[in-house]
């Protein structure tokens, strides 16, 4: 099973993919983009850290896969990276509860579905709302 995690580290923290095990919890995806400003704030210890350099491609269960976690679902260079690295299939996860009610979700949903669409790969998504 695989579950959007906030690792903190003592240094900020990591939204991250984690998969999830009886026996263990492992991070296999660290955000490459959060938030500027509202997240990403490079001078605040409390600050989500960027992992620019973070592999742009994810192997999970077999299939070359572009992570994208929220913010990173509305920016061209993260999918754009991904796809010219292999990845065939997009996952997006997002929580999402703070614009309930909003249209935000539905912009989330139709950014992906154009990546997916536009350079033919599969898309799972799962929002926490």
């Amino acid at each position: 099973m695989y579950a959007g995690v906030e690792d903190a580290n003592g240094k900020g923290y990591d939204n991250a993919l984690a998969r999830v095990t009886s026996a263990d919890v492992e991070i296999v995806y660290r955000q490459r983009m959060p938030v500027p400003v509202s997240m990403w704030r490079p001078w605040s210890a409390q600050s989500a850290k960027a992992h620019f350099g973070q592999a742009p491609v994810v192997v999970l269960e077999g299939r070359p896969t572009a992570v994208l976690i929220c913010y990173e679902q509305l920016l061209v260079w993260p999918v754009l990276q991904s796809r010219f690295a292999g990845a065939d299939h997009v996952l997006g996860i997002a929580s999402l509860w703070w614009a309930d009610g909003t249209s935000i979700p539905g912009i989330h949903m139709t950014a992906m579905t154009a990546w997916a669409r536009l350079f033919n790969m599969s898309l799972t998504a799962s929002f926490n709302r």
